[in-house]
């Protein structure tokens, strides 16, 4: 199967069901930030190099350009309200008054605060309409994936999926980290 739908939920590999792809090559419309197609392979080589500076692509500059918040007080405190529900949990936002949180900037959305046993804050992410995630938190250097290609678009399984991914990503290095101070000896 190339994409699929979900057409219920708890029915297990019951609920999706075959779709088709939705936008064809080449596209006709300009649409402004998507319908971009790439491989999985190509797409983390791109999120690695934003992750170290963004060499050999952008420079130091312009990433930081890229990941500078860009809202005004008004506009991020109108954000929660225009987020999804999944959206909301993938950034840590409480409820729709919880208006310090994330923010915007050009390469996507940017968490402003820790998010306790996962991102840290000024990580970047976005997603993709058939529920692909990535995230760069420059702080613990992660940059992570998670490509599916299932639609509807907020996915709750896959927002749990993800959510799950990125507890477990930084738990592993969490533990590594510790196994690695205990052994050094000052």
């Amino acid at each position: 199967m190339g994409m699929g739908y979900r057409v219920s939920v708890g029915q297990g590999a019951k609920s999706v069901k075959p779709c088709p792809i939705i936008l064809g090559q080449p596209l006709q419309d300009d649409l402004g930030g998507i319908g971009l197609w790439s491989t999985p392979m190509d797409f983390t080589k791109l999120l690695a190099a934003l992750l170290k500076g963004g060499q050999p692509l952008l420079t130091g500059a312009s990433v930081n350009i890229l990941f500078k918040p860009q809202l005004s007080g008004g506009s991020r405190a109108a954000m929660p309200k225009h987020l999804g529900g999944q959206m909301r949990r993938v950034l840590g936002i409480k409820g729709v008054d919880d208006i310090e949180q994330a923010d915007h900037c050009l390469a996507g959305t940017i968490t402003s605060k820790d998010i306790p046993d996962r991102r840290r804050s000024g990580t970047v992410n976005w997603s993709g309409l058939p529920n692909l995630h990535w995230w760069i938190d420059q702080k613990t250097g992660i940059a992570a994936v998670l490509f599916t290609q299932l639609m509807p678009p907020g996915d709750a399984a896959v927002t749990g999926l993800l959510i799950e991914l990125e507890k477990a990503l930084y738990r592993a290095l969490s533990r590594k980290s510790e196994h690695f101070n205990s052994k050094v000896k000052l």
